[in-house]
């Protein structure tokens, strides 16, 4: 819809005499772009992955700082 509106793809489903205005009706007629559904999907997996790559980081870095603090520990108990 951004990218609709800032290249004039409404222009001609509103109407305009100080703000422009997109009545139900007119958003009804708008024609949206959508991506193939192959590639939706193709999208859909590259985030799922995206997301499993934080989620092992964010454990990953869990685990670096719990050994951080008992490295710690150990140093100022003097048994390191």
């Amino acid at each position: 819809m951004y990218a609709l509106s800032k290249s004039g793809g409404f222009a001609d489903f509103t109407s305009q005499s100080t703000i422009a205005h997109l009545t139900g009706v007119k958003l009804k007629q708008l024609p949206i772009p959508v991506p193939p559904l192959a590639l939706q999907h193709e999208f859909a997996q590259r985030v799922q992955e995206a997301r499993e790559i934080q989620s092992m980081q964010a454990q990953s870095a869990e685990r670096i700082d719990a050994l951080y603090q008992s490295m710690l520990s150990k140093a100022f108990a003097g048994e390191l």
